[in-house]
């Protein structure tokens, strides 16, 4: 049975979402991907190095049977900046997610999504080219709830929106 079109319509206000969404947080998720693998690499390079030239017996220390697990005490304060990172990102993902989905379920067209959504995450969609008819959040006007969070998180949005320019 083919879908209605108002399930297409709400499989594209997804799209929206996870497409905001991603672009938003890309900047810092390679970063936190880039720190990781830094880490990973200083660390095993120091391992392998201790193993190589100490002539660790693996028998006796264990070495081989934790080598690529165990990680070196000078890298714990940047693996736990890095850990930081990553449950920010987990955690702002899915506000984000949780609130752009809020922000955009009464939207019927592309017109209503531009106009609702703040601009700096217009800027990062397709329809950035349509013209601005009304104000951002229109659709909290009569939630003044929703709205005290459309703008706490305006200001996260931006600030994530700021960083792609900066990293």
């Amino acid at each position: 049975m083919p879908k209605t079109r108002e399930a297409l319509w709400d499989e594209e206000k997804n799209e929206y979402v996870r497409e905001i969404v991603a672009l938003l947080l890309e900047p810092d998720t390679q970063k936190y991907h880039n720190e990781l693998d830094r880490i990973h690499r200083e660390n095993f390079q120091a391992l392998a190095e201790k193993f190589v030239f100490e002539w660790v017996n693996p028998r006796r220390t264990g070495v081989v049977r934790l080598f690529g697990h165990v990680l070196i005490p000078s890298l714990v304060p940047q693996y736990e900046q890095a850990y930081l990172l990553g449950k920010t990102l987990e955690f702002d993902r899915k506000i984000f997610k949780q609130f752009l989905t809020k922000l955009l379920k009464p939207c019927q067209s592309q017109q209503d999504v531009r106009d609702v959504l703040p601009e700096c995450l217009v800027q990062l969609l397709s329809i950035r080219h349509l013209p601005r008819t009304r104000d951002p959040a229109y659709t909290l006007k009569d939630k003044p709830a929703l709205l005290r969070e459309f703008k706490r998180m305006l200001v996260k949005f931006e600030t994530y929106y700021a960083m792609r320019f900066l990293l």
